[in-house]
């Protein structure tokens, strides 16, 4: 018995790929294949910042629908969800949309994930949660003043670079104060928090889809200091990259 509940509990997370009350064996997954599924995020994050709720939601239809063939590895399915699941956030994050009427947290999304019943259930999880970003966007359309529009361009482009707001006020000929309550204002964080996520934002990136070392990692997106890292990106993401990467091998 204490192996028949071993090999039970092993092919218990296949069953998302047959549904519940289905049956599994070793044979199941003996040869199953093992090939990424491949996400355009920047596709998929640019049709929901432009609110097309058709053409992302059809995204997704297509992407779990057409693209995860029967005989794909479950691994596979998982690591999918994830970098859906933390693309919506780093959305909701940079957009301040917190988590107004049915939006999930990322550690409820992360939950809900695994408890899905199939791929369908997995699918409708995702449907639901972007057509609740669309919906709030529409209310609460971000515009920036055109100064915080360059800041913004400017940290996506150098955020490896020692930057801190008394260097762009000199360059943008403003009162360094005056700037950042602006920039608070409209981004709704600071930007010594902006450039922090933007740097954790491309850390995870890395480390969800190359074998960078974690050191290397960190000093890619601008921290010399590994243990400093460790800190700025478990504030952001609730997780350890070390944790995120043994995340992503399961």
């Amino acid at each position: 018995m204490p192996e028949c509940y071993k090999t039970a509990s092993r092919l218990q997370k296949y069953r998302i790929l047959e549904g519940y009350g289905s049956c599994i064996d070793e044979n199941y997954i003996k040869d199953r294949a093992t090939q990424d599924v491949v996400i355009d995020e920047t596709q998929l994050r640019k049709m929901i910042l432009k609110k097309d709720r058709d053409g992302a939601l059809h995204y997704i239809e297509d992407l779990f629908i057409n693209n995860l063939r029967s005989e794909v590895s479950v691994d596979v399915l998982y690591q999918l969800a994830l970098k859906l699941a933390i693309l919506l956030q780093d959305i909701k994050r940079e957009y301040k949309l917190g988590q107004p009427g049915n939006m999930q947290d990322f550690s409820e999304m992360i939950e809900q994930i695994y408890k899905a019943d199939d791929i369908m259930g997995l699918k409708s999880i995702f449907i639901s949660e972007i057509a609740e970003i669309i919906t709030y966007l529409h209310t609460e359309d971000s515009q920036y003043t055109p100064v915080v529009k360059q800041i913004m361009a400017e940290v996506q482009k150098n955020y490896r670079e020692d930057m801190n707001l008394k260097i762009l006020s000199y360059k943008y000929h403003m009162n360094a104060s005056y700037l950042g309550q602006i920039f608070q204002k409209e981004v709704g964080c600071s930007f010594t928090q902006y450039l922090s996520n933007t740097k954790n934002r491309i850390a995870k990136d890395l480390i969800l889809n190359t074998n960078m070392k974690i050191n290397d990692i960190a000093r890619e997106v601008g921290y010399p200091d590994t243990s400093y890292f460790y800190r700025k990106f478990k504030q952001c993401y609730g997780v350890s990259p070390a944790s995120l990467r043994t995340v992503k091998k399961y």
